[in-house]
């Protein structure tokens, strides 16, 4: 990955991510219209969502992807292609659980929760973020099933969810958040700044270095 990819043009990915945001919200007025007041409710709660990752300034690319990835699955679920694209339901799981986990490995370590996750000189630093993303994410694809499975069975008009699907779409989220913890080392690696408890802007909106807390502790003087 060239240092390219990370910061092409200043603020690129937010400008993305903040689209996806403002697309996100015309669409709970669309639904209004054309969906019913659930997906009203729906699109409203994702505006919520996504602001967060704004407000905190995550890393450009994983903010994009959240936004992109959460708009899809909810316009999509709208239109009803989860009922008739047999396909879309497994994918829809896999890329919006894996950009869910690695935003909230991001923000676990911007709050200071997990010590010092995105330090690569620590011993099993790909292991901690595989694991730490891993189950993010997999907490993450429980919580679905479960609006699911409430949802439908408050919904009579659609099929109740059965086991194997079940089974299918947590493993398809496990899987995506496993490849989330890739992109995220693979973002580490290539110069990204990943976010600490001193600073939780990323790197296109001038993030402090990652090891910049330690490094002023170890400084003479300091």
């Amino acid at each position: 990955m060239s240092q390219s990819f990370l910061t092409p043009w200043p603020g690129a990915w937010v400008i993305c991510a903040d689209i996806c945001r403002i697309v996100t919200l015309l669409c709970a007025g669309l639904a209004l219209v054309f969906w019913g007041p659930d997906k009203v409710i729906a699109f409203l709660a994702v505006t919520g969502i996504l602001l967060i990752p704004r407000v905190m300034r995550m890393p450009g690319p994983f903010d994009a992807a959240l936004a992109l990835t959460m708009l899809v699955s909810t316009l999509t679920g709208a239109i009803g292609w989860y009922e008739h694209v047999m396909w879309w339901d497994k994918v829809a799981h896999f890329v919006t659980t894996g950009s869910a986990a690695a935003m909230l490995s991001l923000m676990v370590a911007a709050w200071g929760l997990v010590d010092r996750l995105f330090e690569s000189d620590r011993p099993l630093y790909r292991t901690r973020v595989t694991v730490q993303t891993a189950s993010l994410g997999m907490s993450v694809a429980l919580i679905w099933e479960i609006m699911e499975w409430i949802y439908k069975d408050i919904n009579t008009d659609d099929p109740p969810a059965t086991y194997l699907d079940t089974m299918a779409d947590l493993l398809a989220g496990a899987l995506g958040s496993v490849a989330a913890a890739g992109a995220l080392l693979l973002w580490v690696r290539a110069g990204g700044a990943a976010p600490h408890s001193d600073s939780v802007e990323g790197t296109q909106l001038g993030a402090r270095p990652l090891h910049s807390r330690n490094q002023r502790l170890e400084e003479p003087g300091a």
